[in-house]
């Protein structure tokens, strides 16, 4: 999946040849209204679409950082097949591709590899789906290439696996999602009658880097920016103080829980709101990966015109009492967060559905 150093490791996709017609292979005819595939679609694409992303994150590495090899396996199927560049096709299971990367770095061949997710189109239909995916690759810090990688999926009770894998290089990789997300919302859903996890007819609100003063009329951003209050033990340790404004009613108290959220991908469609009258809530991540705040000003006891923001590595924050915001949207790693809030009785949690949902996309 991964590097084009040394040669064994490079990528390409087979060519693939379409049935001539759907309609000749024999199949139950599937009555699938809209409305009701929405909810079940959805959750299913952004499974896929997490899997994918933990997929290509699994095995990033800086010279002398120990690799989890595993943390790449869990993602497929026990007997599935990747499809490296030589031709001849020849299938390899994913033991196989990773031995072959682990020798690759033990020999200084390739001391330091990441990517980054760049594009992801997904197609479910019951238990099985298909996915095309992008990544942008970097090898031994200064070799930076394009990929595309198409997967084959199935559904299992323990969720969705990836059954098959196979990759390519290209040039552009903006245009070529550009032209597959247009070519699949044109051609293949009103074919299918499947409801996606994005409505192209919904607003887009675009995620911006998370940043204090932006930020300060919904909450307060929690990290070790600026210049720390002090030195403790012994000098070994800085200590930025007072990071956020923690506020609880007088029935109520302060507690640290602990979430763990299923992770998702972006773009992704944001249909109800939520906000904590009684308290503030903070959210510090268990892990160095991204997370989504979607917040709304108040307006007249709804929510008013929505912001998005990214996070980074080393940032958390802190909601004020009474702000409308999104669920709790991790986008990779473990999905554990540390939440600080109330603890106590009352009515806590206001809900709104939104009339008009939205869509919040990442900024390229």
């Amino acid at each position: 999946m991964r590097s084009s150093v040394p040669q064994h490791c490079s990528r390409v996709v087979p060519a693939v040849h379409q049935k001539e017609t759907i309609s000749k292979c024999p199949r139950k005819k599937l009555a699938l209204s809209q409305p009701a595939m929405t909810s079940a679609y959805a959750e299913d694409e952004a499974a896929i679409r997490a899997l994918i992303a933990e997929q290509f994150k699994s095995l990033n590495w800086t010279p002398g950082e120990r690799v989890d090899w595993a943390r790449f396996h869990r993602g497929f199927l026990l007997d599935a097949r990747l499809y490296p560049a030589r031709r001849p096709a020849h299938a390899q299971l994913p033991v196989d591709f990773t031995e072959r990367l682990r020798r690759a770095r033990e020999a200084g061949v390739l001391h330091s590899f990441s990517e980054r997710g760049v594009g992801c189109v997904v197609m479910v239909v019951g238990t099985v789906a298909i996915a095309l995916a992008g990544c942008e690759m970097t090898e031994n810090e200064d070799r930076v290439t394009h990929n595309v990688s198409g997967f084959q999926l199935v559904k299992n009770p323990d969720g969705w696996k990836i059954a098959a894998q196979a990759w390519d290089v290209v040039d552009d990789i903006e245009e070529v999602f550009s032209y597959c997300e247009k070519s699949y919302a044109a051609s293949v859903v009103p074919h299918l009658n499947l409801a996606t996890t994005v409505d192209s007819s919904a607003r887009s609100v675009l995620a911006e880097p998370l940043d204090a003063k932006a930020f300060a009329p919904f909450g307060d951003v929690i990290d070790a920016s600026g210049v720390p209050n002090g030195l403790i033990n012994a000098g070994a340790c800085r200590r930025f103080h007072d990071r956020a404004r923690i506020a609880v009613d007088a029935a109520g108290r302060i507690g640290v829980s602990v979430f763990a959220s299923r992770c998702h991908a972006l773009p992704i469609t944001i249909e109800m709101l939520e906000r904590h009258p009684l308290a503030s809530q903070a959210f510090l991540p268990m892990s160095a990966d991204p997370f989504l705040v979607v917040v709304a000003p108040d307006r007249d006891g709804e929510p008013g015109a929505p912001r998005a923001f990214l996070t980074r590595s080393g940032q958390g924050v802190n909601l004020l009492r009474g702000t409308w915001h999104g669920a709790l949207t991790p986008l990779g790693g473990s999905g554990l967060f540390a939440v600080v809030d109330r603890i106590g009785p009352g009515q806590n949690c206001e809900e709104r559905r939104l009339a008009q949902p939205f869509v919040v996309v990442e900024r390229r």
